[in-house]
């Protein structure tokens, strides 16, 4: 059994994904590092950083999102041999929504409380109904809009609403159909809007894990 992180990596390689624990991989660290450079310097908007196309770096987000969430219910299907929906839930509940809500009482606090920054009171006031019922990513463009990096939250929770029940309660009794109707969502919502976009990204790293979980791939590799 393979639990600490500096062991070798052709170690945990050998064990099924998920089936004690999410193996770490000390180069996802590196890749997370890179992506959160990138949407620094998308945020800096200025014209100097605009070549480096750092908004992109959200999608390697999305991408290892999906990756690291699909690796996790993949080992509690395994473990259990079935997934719990509601503590899926709970456990994203608390994960992200205290946080959230707490910077978001901050912004409002000095905002509209201490009237720092006046011009932002009307966009913020306008997009609030969006933040607080967590669909913050409809209002983004907005130039002057107050919290409107937390649009990635919105898309990646509305998600993860939808991919456990479809992936590991409808197709719980049809396992080897996961990989080909994600491969066919990737396909339709790709094909469909570009603000579809996000979602493609996330189902990538769900097909990633799906495919690493295959045991002629975990043996290949």
């Amino acid at each position: 059994e393979c639990r600490h992180p500096l062991k070798s990596r052709k170690v945990m390689a050998t064990q099924p994904l998920g089936a004690h624990s999410v193996p770490y991989i000390p180069e996802l660290d590196g890749v997370r590092a890179i992506s959160i450079l990138m949407v620094l310097t998308a945020h800096l908007h200025t014209q100097m950083w605009m070549g480096l196309r750092g908004g992109h770096g959200v999608l390697v987000f999305f991408l290892l999102s999906g990756y690291l969430i699909t690796s996790i219910l993949l080992k509690e299907d395994r473990a259990n041999g079935r997934i719990s929906i509601g503590a899926f839930y709970l456990r994203r509940t608390f994960r992200i929504f205290p946080l959230y809500y707490l910077v978001l009482g901050v912004y409002c606090l000095l905002i509209f409380g201490l009237n720092f920054s006046p011009e932002k009171r009307l966009p913020l006031a306008n997009a609030l109904p969006y933040y607080l019922t967590y669909l913050q990513e409809i209002p983004v463009g907005t130039k002057d809009l107050p919290f409107y990096q937390s649009w990635s939250l919105g898309v990646e929770e509305k998600f993860y609403l939808v991919w456990p029940v479809l992936a590991f309660t409808l197709l719980a009794s049809r396992p080897r159909w996961r990989i080909p109707v994600t491969f066919s969502l990737i396909l339709i919502t790709g094909l469909t809007a570009k603000f579809l976009t996000p979602y493609v990204h996330i189902l990538m790293g769900c097909l990633l894990a799906l495919l690493l979980d295959l045991p002629r791939v975990r043996t290949s590799i």
